[in-house]
């Protein structure tokens, strides 16, 4: 979010009024036009991977900038909805879990540290020091990405919060009588009939916010994995056709694994919300609805058409494919056949000049003149 996105009366909203928040906000995206000058007009061409990093980081930014507007409206769908819910405390308790405060610090806490100690190991192997801002600015850009982390971090603390209020509707139906019939002293059938109305119509309003997730954080998710994906090929490239430079470097790979385990884990939470989400058919059809009243039948009927027609409402990357455990495997495929492919052009003269002139940087830096 940028310094114009404030809060007033618990809902999120852009700020365009306040001269200060647009000022801050020019200074924010004036330091990375510095920044984004230092890196690319004094370093050469032994920092590839900082100067891709630099394109992913913009590429980021600007989605995240454009998407905005659908961004604002997720969160403050989120806040409604919790409003909603909180309304049955006056019949059902809502007990709303999701991970604490402490677990996301630790979260950061945990990045950070495994930052510091990455940038810290690197400059070691390289054995060079940092002597003016552009040096400085490779550590800043280089794997570990901060943006890749960040973009990680917001999606899954949202997509988890999801997860969670799926949930919390699942066990709200389980707090119905068995067969949604009504039993003396206990629920009456009016009772029963409205409680399954306020579920649905619960359940629809999260569906509409797994579309609203793909319009605010699709772009984003997109250019993530479009970058991610593109980042190992390089990696991997990189590994093969210099293996003899980073025979004693075994970073690299932690760096591979690391985009590896970034994906894999944005995929797993978001199959683990879609599962939640589609919880509740198997709920409708343990009811037998020929024993019910007319009016919760009605609603039973409703549910399970409102279900088909959110059913498309996936997580997906701005439309361009669900992400699922199937994107998994498509991930894999194109990683394959993208390596054999590269591997058969490791003789191209292009890619030879490309691998002396490598050779010859990361000579000129372990002789510190560079």
């Amino acid at each position: 979010m940028n310094f114009c996105c404030t809060v007033e009366s618990g809902f999120l909203y852009r700020n365009t009024k306040s001269t200060f928040y647009i000022f801050l906000e020019c200074i924010r995206m004036f330091v990375y036009l510095i920044c984004t000058y230092h890196i690319i007009f004094n370093m050469g061409i032994a920092y590839i991977l900082v100067h891709f990093n630099i394109i992913k980081y913009w590429a980021i930014v600007i989605t995240a900038r454009i998407s905005e507007k659908w961004i604002i409206k997720f969160i403050n769908g989120i806040i409604e909805f919790d409003m909603k819910l909180f309304l049955f405390n006056s019949s059902t308790p809502v007990k709303l879990y999701s991970k604490s405060k402490t677990f996301w610090i630790f979260i950061f806490a945990s990045f950070v540290l495994y930052f510091l100690c990455c940038q810290y190991f690197l400059i070691k192997c390289f054995g060079r020091t940092i002597k003016d801002l552009s040096e400085y600015l490779t550590v800043v850009f280089h794997s570990p990405d901060i943006i890749i982390f960040t973009v990680m971090f917001t999606s899954l603390y949202y997509l988890t919060n999801l997860g969670y209020r799926f949930c919390e509707l699942n066990r709200l139906w389980k707090c119905l009588p068995f067969g949604l019939l009504a039993l003396p002293g206990g629920w009456t059938n009016s009772e029963i009939t409205m409680l399954v109305e306020r579920i649905r119509l619960l359940h629809a309003e999260l569906s509409e916010l797994l579309r609203l997730f793909s319009l605010g954080y699709g772009p984003v998710l997109l250019v993530y994995f479009t970058f991610t994906f593109t980042h190992t090929l390089i990696e991997t490239f990189l590994f093969t056709i210099y293996k003899d430079s980073l025979k004693n470097n075994i970073f690299p790979y932690i760096f591979y694994l690391q985009h590896i385990f970034n994906m894999i884990s944005i995929i797993y939470v978001t199959s683990w919300v879609i599962e939640k989400k589609k919880k509740i058919i198997s709920h409708l059809r343990l009811v037998r609805i020929s024993k019910m009243t007319i009016h919760t039948k009605l609603q039973i009927k409703i549910f399970m058409n409102q279900i088909s027609m959110y059913e498309p409402n996936e997580i997906t990357a701005f439309g361009f494919f669900n992400i699922d455990f199937k994107l998994t495997m498509s991930i894999l495929v194109l990683l394959i056949t993208a390596i054999s492919t590269m591997l058969q052009m490791k003789n191209h003269p292009w890619i030879l000049y490309l691998k002396n002139a490598w050779l010859d940087t990361v000579y000129k830096m372990q002789n510190n003149k560079y």
